[in-house]
């Protein structure tokens, strides 16, 4: 390394040197492979697309970059943008907290950071000098344009300190600015300001969005993500031979913050050539092939397995309630131990017929603890306060919202996609009766993956316009196998026929 003497020189080093950056100034006291070579083409290149699996410590490379953008490149500016706030604040904006706040740059108070925007500690300078996170949901709101106040302009109007949100010529200045129409005063011609702008979990984002940014004067533009679509602007990146972008993959399988245990599990879960393992470890787009949770094979051999019930304590049902006009079906199964068996299937029951049921149930087996989980969302509401009011000793009522947060809320997108692959890792242990329409509504339970590569089940429209009907039977099958969250319940044996 050359003899540096001033903060200068030292400046000027690391701009030529990411890498040393990192390690020397940023206390990244190790680099994976794939990530040194993320670094060596940042400075080489305009574009940069970073295809990534899980675990590869792009989030870090991603806060880090901001930092030796700002440090190396005078009166500079970082834009970074996401489809959702959430995963700018977060994953990246922590990380860019963290990075900064551990490095050798803390104590030299160049900067101020805060939740918001990260800035130079100068008066003069802190409006032309800085990171912003920026969510977009519009093209208009990346563009800022004059008169338009739209949400991510004023956003940045306040992060910078600017009082007056209506004041229309501020708003077009700052306008001007991130589009690289407005020059700073004092800037000689090699140092006029640089623009970076970054795309974290960039499959999610529009391709509009992608328009408005190719025609922004950015000095480079890095797009981040799981490949979750064979489809977009983020795909063509990567995949189009006339792409002006140069690609990096981060592997999974490469990478030392991957667990091998984890790896092994997702090939041996979903198959080593599976779109779950292509999108999640290898940094790869899925195939155009529609993904089932469940095998047919699997299904037929819980069909066909017959287990004798072991003593058991806890009865588990599934409750799935139709509206009782010769639509939807009101469904319920039971799970003793691994055998599961449906109880109940009709048509014709309203939302007082399935409670009259469940109430026999729990009167029947009194001298077991009954656990409810019941889809909560529409007519299973009612069923839920009507249950939970009617203080049954022995029953534990689970109200099971299928849109709401998964427990494992990195993995899966909702509930109702969690509560399905539990079912399918269970499976292999279940004695099922056999049902054909059963095994047909299983099948048709197709996966996808959202913005944050996590897992999510296509909607339960489309499923009902695919099958004809609403796939009742899986989903009381599913409810019945779920581990809920459940609040810790005792229960006395009742001698009262309370019911």
């Amino acid at each position: 390394m050359q003899r540096i003497t001033t903060l200068k020189e030292a400046f000027e080093y690391y701009r030529r040197d990411p890498v040393n950056f990192f390690k020397d100034i940023l206390n990244f006291h190790f680099l994976s492979e794939d990530q040194t070579r993320v670094l060596q083409a940042f400075n080489e290149y305009r574009r940069l697309s970073v295809p990534a699996g899980h675990s590869t410590g792009k989030s870090s490379l991603a806060g880090g970059l901001t930092t030796y953008w700002l440090i190396t490149r005078p009166k500079s500016r970082v834009i970074v943008t996401a489809p959702t706030y959430r995963q700018l604040k977060t994953i990246y904006w922590a990380e860019v907290n963290k990075i900064y706040n551990r490095s050798k740059l803390k104590q030299l108070n160049l900067f101020e950071i805060n939740d918001k925007i990260m800035r130079i500690n100068d008066k003069d300078l802190k409006r032309e000098w800085f990171a912003l996170p920026v969510t977009a949901s519009t093209p208009e709101g990346m563009q800022g344009q004059h008169g338009d106040k739209t949400e991510v302009i004023e956003q940045i109007m306040k992060h910078l300190g600017i009082e007056e949100i209506g004041d229309d010529e501020t708003i077009e200045i700052v306008s001007q600015i991130l589009r690289g129409e407005k020059q700073i005063e004092g800037l000689t011609k090699e140092d006029k300001e640089k623009l970076l702008v970054m795309v974290d979990e960039s499959s999610g984002v529009k391709n509009e969005i992608f328009e408005v940014l190719e025609g922004t004067d950015y000095d480079k533009l890095v797009l981040f993500g799981n490949m979750t679509k064979n489809t977009g602007y983020f795909y063509e990146s990567v995949y189009n031979p006339k792409s002006k972008f140069y690609k990096v993959t981060m592997s999974s399988y490469n990478s030392p913050f991957m667990k091998k245990e984890q790896i092994h599990d997702l090939e041996e879960t979903y198959g080593p050539d599976s779109n779950v393992v292509r999108v999640r470890l290898k940094g790869e787009a899925p195939d155009g092939n529609e993904n089932s949770i469940f095998s047919s094979n699997k299904i037929d051999s819980a069909f066909q397995r017959s287990l004798s019930l072991s003593e058991y304590e806890t009865i588990k049902l599934g409750v799935d309630v139709g509206k009782g006009s010769g639509g939807d079906s009101s469904t319920i199964y039971e799970k003793k131990d691994n055998r599961v068996r449906k109880k109940l299937d009709r048509k014709d029951f309203t939302l007082p017929d399935v409670k009259r049921e469940i109430i026999q149930y729990c009167y029947k087996n009194r001298d077991k603890l009954i656990i409810a989980n019941i889809d909560g969302t529409g007519l299973g509401t009612g069923l839920v306060q009507e249950l939970e009011e009617g203080e049954i000793e022995n029953l534990v009522v689970n109200d099971i919202q299928f849109a709401g947060k998964a427990k494992n809320k990195k993995e899966f997108n909702n509930k109702r996609t969690e509560m399905y692959f539990e079912l399918s890792r269970n499976l292999d242990k279940l004695d099922l009766e056999e049902d054909q329409e059963l095994k047909r509504e299983l099948l048709i339970q197709i996966y996808e993956f959202d913005n944050n590569g996590r897992f999510k089940l296509i909607s339960k429209d489309k499923i009902k316009e695919m099958l004809g009907h609403s796939p009742d039977k899986s989903d009381a099958l599913a409810l019945c196998n779920y581990e809920a969250e459940t609040r810790n319940t005792s229960y006395r044996m009742s001698t009262e026929d309370l019911y």
